[in-house]
Parts: structure tokens; C-alpha cells; sequence
């Protein structure tokens, strides 16, 4: 639920982990990070829909989330956003590099390329 989930984020930033991947413009974004021949992808999943109505048991449509904001740990040479192939355009402050995903209609991998 939407209080749990709060409830947890906070007491996370309480104990003040440096996370190496913050999300933020949504709640409905599932995130995986994993290596992968030396690179990092992070894993976005859209989990829009009616997960709280017990009578629903399939979708007929996920409605794309826009505009997420997602900020990692470092500075990499580029970030790419796949499957399209397209390099993001980031900003590095502070030792974290943000950048702003513009559309996520089911899954998109974020690839951090650091050399």
C-alpha cells in the first residue's frame, strides 16, 4: 500500500544510506540494478494499474509514466537508455549524476557506461 511504502522509504532515509539509484516523479516504478559485462543496467518496470482491486486479474492497457527523474551514484562517460539506443543528457553534482527518463511505457533499461 501507498503507507507502507512510505512508511518504508522514510525509515530508509533515516538510517541515511547513499542509495546508488534514487527514483523519484513516481511511485510506480519498480527498480533492479545489475552488472552486466562490467557495466551497470538499471532495470525500470511501470507497475501502473489497478493492483488494489482484487476483481481486476489482467490489463488491457498500462498507462506510459513520463518525466522520471532518476539520479545514480558517480560519473559515468554516458548513460543509454534501451531498447532505443539513446543517450541521456545528465547533470554530475554533489557525486551523482541525474537525468530524466521522458517516457516509460513497460520496461526500459538504463545502461551506465563508465569508460
Amino acid at each position: 500500500t501507498p503507507v507502507i511504502r512510505d512508511l518504508l522509504a522514510e525509515a530508509i532515509a533515516a538510517l541515511g544510506p547513499d542509495l546508488q539509484v534514487r527514483v523519484s516523479g513516481t511511485h510506480l516504478v519498480h527498480v533492479a540494478v545489475n552488472e552486466l559485462k562490467g557495466r551497470t543496467h538499471i532495470n525500470l518496470v511501470n507497475v501502473a494499474g489497478e493492483h488494489t482491486n482484487r476483481s481486476a486479474i489482467g490489463y488491457d492497457q498500462v498507462t506510459p509514466l513520463t518525466d522520471i527523474s532518476v539520479s545514480i551514484k558517480g560519473k559515468p562517460a554516458s548513460i543509454r537508455l534501451k531498447p532505443e539506443g539513446k543517450d541521456l543528457p545528465f547533470k554530475f553534482v554533489n557525486g551523482r549524476s541525474t537525468f530524466v527518463i521522458p517516457r516509460l511505457e513497460i520496461h526500459s533499461i538504463v545502461e551506465v557506461i563508465d569508460k
